[in-house]
């Protein structure tokens, strides 16, 4: 019988810890198979892509990111910024979970940036089932 092939991770960045696991709680209700990495920092996560992405061969590019805006050492724009310089991210989608939400300014740019998604926190487990699965290629 051939190796199982690991899923790709899913990655919570928020310097919010209550979020960050509220987050996780909602991926864990969705029935989301994937490991989860969360990072409080947006430059943390941004060095944890850029580590993952040298290593040759890997499946450790996350399928989804899902991102807060608002964090005081790298914003969430920032990290939009930098993950959408680099192609091996191309396939990686990028949603944006604010609380600021309905906020039409902060959605343009966020956008702008790259991010594939912007929803008020939080969604739905429903949502975020569809949100996995449409990253994955199952819709």
């Amino acid at each position: 019988m051939p190796p199982t092939q690991a899923l790709p991770p899913i990655v919570i960045v928020d310097d919010n810890a209550a979020d960050s696991f509220f987050a996780k709680r909602l991926l864990e209700e969705a029935q989301v198979p994937n490991p989860v990495f969360t990072f409080d920092d947006g430059h943390e996560a941004v060095e944890f892509l850029e580590t993952i992405r040298r290593v040759p061969g890997s499946n450790l590019v996350p399928t989804v990111l899902f991102l807060d805006l608002n964090m005081v050492r790298m914003s969430g724009l920032d990290v939009i910024a930098r993950v959408r310089r680099q192609s091996d991210f191309d396939g990686m989608r990028i949603i944006v979970f604010t609380s600021g939400g309905g906020d039409a300014a902060l959605e343009a740019k966020a956008d702008a940036a790259g991010a594939d998604g912007f929803y008020a926190k939080f969604p739905q487990r429903e949502v975020i089932a569809r949100i996995v699965a449409g990253a994955a290629g199952a819709d």
